[in-house]
């Protein structure tokens, strides 16, 4: 599975992206720094990466939250936003199994927070190619395993 990095969490994370059996596109391999997240949405859509980024921040701007909707983006981001390199790479290795699932199994736009002690999943929107889909309220992984949801 493909990770795009947003570049807020920067180039650390990457050879432990790797280790963990993903393909890692980092923001500033591909961007300005200083570039607009509406172009890496585009990028990231068009090649169907999931993102993953230090917090959700980019849902505090209306455009761009907009965006990351109609992209239909998988969007993963850490709870905890800005915290150690450590604290980030544990929180993948905890939360790989249902990172790798949804990435690859569930239709965006979602939002998924991890965190250190579960990963708490949010539909942003319907999934391109699907009837409506209840919304979820933010669910625990157990054993690795993130509970999805479910067609109406």
């Amino acid at each position: 599975m493909t990770l795009f990095v947003d570049r807020n969490l920067g180039v650390g994370i990457k050879p432990y992206l790797l280790d963990f059996g993903f393909e890692v596109f980092l923001h500033d391999d591909l961007f300005a720094q200083n570039g607009d997240d509406i172009e890496w949405i585009a990028r990231a859509s068009a090649n169907d990466w999931p993102v993953l980024a230090a917090d959700k921040g980019i849902f505090r701007n209306r455009l761009e939250k907009q965006a990351v909707i109609e992209a239909h983006l998988k969007f993963f981001c850490f709870a905890s936003g800005h915290t150690d390199l450590q604290t980030h790479i544990e929180v993948v290795r905890k939360n790989l199994i249902s990172i790798k699932a949804l990435g690859v199994l569930m239709p965006g736009p979602f939002l998924a927070s991890l965190t250190p002690q579960n990963l708490r999943f949010e539909w942003l929107g319907n999934p391109v190619g699907t009837d409506e889909y209840t919304r979820h309220e933010p669910t625990t992984k157990q054993n690795g395993n993130a509970h999805l949801g479910e067609k109406k």
